[in-house]
């Protein structure tokens, strides 16, 4: 999750992405906003169907594949070439509306999986290794990989978002 933050995060990529076919200021700003606000209302509508549901699992697994889908069709359609800038930005924000709404779905749900698979006792300690291994390894891949993707005259963001080397390359 931590690598692919990195390179999906909101506040650094995916602006610089949308500047490339949109000089909109307002689709730049409104991406944290709408991020929080889709991430927000997908755990309002679900956290009951979520607390009733006696198996997590599937509902964590499609969340998960929710994501990705989102990600690959967005890292296609992002090195196609074949479309316009504006028909590119509206899928984008559609495909990126999805994803932030999967989002949302995840945390809730890995939330309530973590809560009944590891102890109280064991989850600040497990949390925290988590996230400094994850921590090191997404600055380990970013250094690898993002001046090769963005560091060029014309940057990679198929790449980027589809988490490959040369992605429609």
């Amino acid at each position: 999750m931590r690598m692919g933050w990195v390179f999906k995060t909101e506040s650094v990529i995916v602006p610089a992405f949308l500047d490339t076919l949109s000089k909109s200021d307002v689709l730049r700003g409104l991406l944290p906003v709408s991020f929080r606000l889709v991430q927000s209302l997908a755990q309002f509508f679900l956290a009951q169907r979520v607390s009733q549901s006696p198996f997590k699992q599937p509902l964590f697994t499609t969340s998960v594949f929710g994501m990705t889908l989102s990600w690959l069709v967005i890292a296609i359609v992002a090195g196609s070439g074949r479309l316009p800038s504006s028909v590119i930005v509206v899928l984008f924000l559609a495909l990126y509306t999805f994803q932030c709404f999967n989002f949302g779905c995840n945390r809730l749900v890995a939330g309530t999986l973590q809560g009944k698979l590891i102890p109280a006792e064991k989850r600040g300690l497990l949390l925290t290794h988590g996230n400094a291994i994850g921590s090191i390894l997404a600055i380990a891949v970013a250094c690898r990989f993002m001046y090769e993707w963005l560091g060029g005259e014309t940057p990679s963001y198929a790449a980027v978002f589809g988490g490959v080397p040369y992605v429609m390359a």
